[in-house]
């Protein structure tokens, strides 16, 4: 059974019943399913789509790294040289939640946060399932510390270490993936989601305790991506030819893959 692609079916489909505008990289995206979908157009551009799940799991934890340097540099013993650039924990921040998109809008899998044992739910009066609105995950994860760490002072560099531990998860689901393909359908699917879900709450505690929402690093990154990102790839509307080889290779069983040019979005080989 393929998965059920939430960014095609819930948001695409949902934007052309609408008279809503398109969210735009510009505006202020305040919901995950429009982030994805801001994400999504950008991906279309290229005539390669997304990475494959290896290489996206690589920038993920390469993105996790860059979150450690700038806090390691601002808290930590080792400080920045003169001559280095000035990085953005926003910037990273925002790189990291743009990554998480690719991986969920790939593999056609929710991305928001949950818990499954409902407990957080009953205990804070949230409703149960995939909350996507960014600014009730923030809350949500502002009263997880207040509950269980009241007097724990902000620690960029735990908050960082527990983000480096969910990335794990992730990287343990992609090998289960890449390992035995034909399992991904639902179980992988689905335990994946969660742990997606425990890295974007452990990355809301930091930017709780760095003031920074995930609007506004969104934003940043998007902003990036459409300028200094936009001509590193090879584009559709590019005269030039691609240095990519085409391939009339069929997909293997349960190869998971994505089409750009008919917005239909990820789906499984049967």
């Amino acid at each position: 059974m393929p998965f059920e692609s939430p960014i095609t079916k819930g948001a695409i489909m949902a934007t052309q019943k609408n008279t809503r505008p398109k969210p735009n990289h510009q505006d202020e995206v305040t919901d995950l399913i429009e982030m994805r979908e801001v994400v999504h157009r950008w991906i279309k551009q290229f005539p390669e789509g997304y990475w494959s799940n290896l290489d996206i799991l690589e920038r993920i934890d390469e993105e996790g790294a860059e979150i450690g340097r700038e806090l390691s540099h601002l808290y930590g013993a080792k400080k920045k040289k003169a001559t280095e650039a000035q990085g953005s924990v926003t910037e990273e921040i925002g790189d990291l939640l743009f990554t998480l998109c690719c991986l969920a809008n790939k593999l056609g899998l929710q991305l928001g946060y949950t818990n499954p044992e409902g407990l957080l739910s009953r205990k804070f009066n949230r409703p149960t399932g995939f909350i996507t609105e960014t600014t009730v995950i923030h809350q949500l994860a502002e009263d997880y510390q207040s509950e269980y760490y009241p007097n724990q002072q902000h620690a960029p560099l735990l908050a960082h270490a527990r983000i480096v531990r969910a990335k794990g998860w992730i990287a343990d689901s992609i090998i289960g993936i890449e390992e035995k393909p034909r399992l991904t359908a639902k179980n992988k699917g689905r335990r994946l989601e969660n742990r997606l879900a425990e890295v974007l709450f452990e990355l809301a505690k930091l930017a709780n305790g760095e003031k920074i929402t995930f609007t506004e690093a969104f934003k940043a990154t998007m902003n990036k991506c459409y300028g200094r990102d936009n001509y590193r790839f090879k584009r559709h509307d590019d005269p030039q030819e691609s240095t990519s080889k085409p391939t009339n290779k069929k997909p293997r069983k349960g190869h998971i893959t994505t089409k750009l040019t008919d917005n239909k979005g990820p789906f499984f080989v049967k």
